[in-house]
């Protein structure tokens, strides 16, 4: 028999004590087979003769049936998601397409969502800290120098909006 590309051959190796190893030759093409199954069984008639075949049974109203690929599953699921809120919501509402193409390769959102929140509190962290050290900053100029809070401010380049903040949290 003649060896063909992308056929998976058993090759035996006396080396390994007569286990098989399965090596796999030429490059598989996975989108090829799948876009061809999905046109073949996307006609109910096809999809319900593939059903019946698969299972058994002996169905005959086409009419009736829905044919449900992955990519509506995923869809759906998503939408189900989003209409019922709670903490991932937001994130999916936000990134539906990203979130329909993850769904098909198994990604993790739970760990997606604690890595998001992560780096939002790491944010905040890091403005508080700058915020704290402005404040410090100008308790330092107030007590060393003859500056009034409105120069120290100046001097430290703090913004006109946040003004307010600094002076509160120097009282």
């Amino acid at each position: 028999m003649a060896k063909r590309k992308g056929v998976v051959a058993p090759l035996r190796s006396g080396s390994r004590r007569g286990k098989a190893r399965v090596k796999i030759r030429g490059k598989a093409r996975p989108n090829h087979k799948d876009g061809l199954f999905c046109r073949l069984f996307a006609e109910p008639e096809n999809a319900l003769s593939l059903y019946n075949a698969l299972t058994g049974s002996s169905y005959t109203e086409a009419d009736g049936l829905e044919i449900v690929t992955l990519e509506n599953a995923v869809d759906s699921a998503v939408d189900a998601c989003i209409s019922r809120g709670g903490k991932l919501a937001d994130f999916m509402r936000k990134h539906k397409a990203e979130v329909d193409v993850m769904y098909l390769f198994g990604v993790d959102f739970e760990k997606i969502h604690r890595e998001a929140m992560k780096e939002e509190a790491r944010k905040q962290g890091l403005a508080d800290g700058r915020m704290q050290r402005l404040a410090d900053g100008l308790r330092n100029i107030l007590k060393n120098t003859s500056m009034t809070l409105s120069q120290a401010m100046d001097a430290l380049g703090i913004q006109e909006a946040d003004r307010a903040k600094y002076a509160a949290m120097l009282s």
